[in-house]
């Protein structure tokens, strides 16, 4: 299954110009050797090689507004993504793998999500229980909120 979830972006005058950067990044990622990829203006703005959302959180921490308007692609967007992403102002996002509550999540915030798959919830990596980052930020509104909850656990040596 391959969708979009459209919405108009105000960091870009028209969906095509997030089109373009969307299809730049994905291809990075599709590509294998990264996780994810920010790009804007048909530029790499940053990219992560680690699995989970380590890389994802280690930007969101960055100074405010240096990755707005940006766009995401990543191989799998949870709800704990979808927060990031908000924090981030990011434009639009693609996921290789996503879930219903980040289809939701990004859909309030009007930003536009590609996706490849669509899961009822995101997994830990053995399957069988929801990813610890959903799990946190189930109950949590606030981008910032959701980051601080998402340092705070993995300064505790998770990933």
């Amino acid at each position: 299954m391959s969708a979009t979830v459209a919405a108009s972006s105000p960091a870009h005058s028209t969906p095509a110009a997030w089109r373009v950067d969307l299809a730049f990044a994905r291809r990075h990622v599709r590509a294998g050797e990264l996780t994810l990829v920010l790009a804007r203006d048909g530029r790499v703005l940053a990219e992560g090689r680690r699995p989970g959302i380590a890389d994802l959180a280690g930007l969101a921490g960055q100074p405010t507004g240096r990755f707005q308007g940006a766009v995401l692609a990543d191989q799998v967007v949870g709800r704990a993504a979808a927060l990031l992403a908000r924090h981030l102002g990011l434009a639009a996002v693609y996921a290789g793998l996503t879930s219903r509550s980040a289809v939701d999540e990004l859909a309030a915030a009007g930003i536009a999500l590609e996706f490849s798959h669509l899961a009822l919830a995101i997994l830990d990596r053995t399957r069988r229980h929801l990813c610890p980052f959903e799990a946190l930020t189930q109950n949590i509104q606030d981008p910032a909120q959701a980051l601080a909850a998402i340092e705070a656990f993995l300064g505790q040596g998770r990933s």
